[in-house]
């Protein structure tokens, strides 16, 4: 079968579990196409003002909450999505479907759930359309269409919410997290292993995350060096010329905090394996490989459809939602001074019921095309 996966670009938050469910449906022996949802449709203008507003949105997290929250809970927003699915692009993507043969679509992102589900029932086309959450704990209640074929999600508390909204319970499924095929398969390493792999220090480290767009804490650094604390740093994600000027100079300024200017990798488990408690803005791809290789997460910013994410992680004691610098120096230093309290949290782990793994997607999906050609 040909199954297109279909991911918005605006980061790697939709990408990466688009990518994973891709991987896993290629390796149970189908045909399988990444597709940038705006490709398809032919609305580049559409993509280049959602890339804008989602790099706005990052820059000012408050706001964006405000805006997001209010627009979620009306039904303008449905409305508004489908009033974007002119006849224009629905031409464009009857025309797309010509010369594209898929047997199914999985949208990992909640506009193109909605769309294509509408585009494919509208022109008749009878191929079927799944959704899978990338928030995890919530979802845009205007992504939810009824001629969805199967809408997931990976938690408890995700799947009560969508059901909540009057979405067809027979058509909601708890899955597994579609972690990136690198961590899934990552080979279990001790700290020391994995410090001495990255070739640093074996001492007590931090991880903090920048994001793609290499927006993140850094404050906190500074912090620190105040303190007169021995701490390790790794700044992993997104750097551009100027940010690596800035870190340099941060770098040599510290004298008790070791700054470890690192930018993007395809080896973030062992950056994680190295690391005591990973630092950052919530990002759901971010934390969740976190949460599969346990290591705490100290959120420092969150964004609508991520704080129910934090609040899961503070709830099953597995990390903090701390917003303020002097928050989180306290809590970092708590357990600089104290290593051992880091054993609780890793027991704490064990009790979080959420798996890890793009098969059972992968599965479930092709068994119910299966069952529908019955």
């Amino acid at each position: 079968m040909k199954i297109g996966c279909v991911y918005v670009n605006a980061g790697k938050g939709h990408y990466i579990p688009a990518k994973a469910i891709s991987d896993e449906l290629t390796a149970l022996g189908n045909d399988t196409e990444m597709l940038d949802f705006f490709k398809i449709i032919d609305a580049p203008k559409f993509d280049a003002l959602n890339q804008n507003i989602w790099r706005w949105e990052l820059k000012f997290p408050k706001i964006e909450q405000a805006l997001n929250a209010r627009a979620d809970k009306t039904s303008s927003a449905k409305k508004k999505l489908k009033a974007f699915a002119s006849a224009r692009y629905q031409k464009n993507f009857s025309r797309w479907i010509e010369n594209n043969h898929v047997d199914a679509f999985i949208c990992t992102h909640y506009i193109p759930s909605l769309i294509l589900s509408e585009f494919s029932h509208d022109l008749g086309l009878h191929i079927p359309v799944f959704a899978y959450s990338s928030d995890v704990f919530t979802t845009p209640i205007s992504g939810l269409s009824e001629h969805l074929e199967k809408f997931y999600i990976s938690s408890e508390e995700g799947l009560t919410y969508v059901a909540a909204t009057g979405f067809p319970q027979e058509k909601i499924a708890l899955t597994s997290f579609p972690i990136q095929s690198s961590c899934i398969n990552a080979r279990y390493m001790t700290k020391q292993e994995a410090r001495n792999m990255l070739k640093i220090s074996d001492m007590f480290t931090l991880l903090i995350n920048l994001g793609g767009e290499g927006i993140g804490t850094i404050s906190v650094i500074e912090g620190l060096e105040k303190q007169g604390a021995e701490v390790q740093i790794m700044l992993v994600g997104g750097m551009n010329e100027k940010d690596k000027e800035k870190f340099t100079s941060l770098q040599n300024r510290c004298k008790t905090v070791k700054v470890i200017p690192v930018g993007f990798v395809n080896n973030i488990y062992q950056y994680l394996y190295a690391c005591d408690i990973v630092v950052g803005k919530a990002g759901i791809n971010a934390m969740l490989e976190a949460m599969y290789l346990k290591r705490p997460f100290l959120v420092t910013t969150v964004y609508y459809t991520v704080k129910a994410a934090a609040d899961y992680f503070e709830r099953h004691k597995i990390g903090w939602y701390a917003p303020k610098v002097d928050q989180q120096i306290r809590i970092i230093s708590e357990y600089l001074q104290n290593p051992e309290l880091l054993k609780d949290t890793e027991q704490a782990f064990s009790k979080v019921p959420i798996s890890f793994g793009a098969k059972a997607i992968a599965k479930d999906l092709i068994e119910t095309l299966q069952n529908k050609r019955i």
